[in-house]
């Protein structure tokens, strides 16, 4: 589901959502979706919105 990650991930940049908030969700996504896939879902948040982007 990497690509629907994509998705929502650059429409929560673009309504002004903080990449720390995302990181939060992920890490409390962990607990229901499992780390596995709360790590391909970081590896895809890299991807789309890098740390040293603003």
């Amino acid at each position: 589901r990497p690509e629907e990650m994509k998705i929502h991930f650059r429409g929560a940049r673009n309504v002004g959502v903080e990449r720390e908030k995302l990181l939060g969700v992920i890490a409390h996504g962990a607990h229901y979706a499992g780390w596995p896939n709360s790590m391909a879902a970081l590896r895809v948040l890299d991807e789309v919105w890098p740390e040293n982007a603003s």
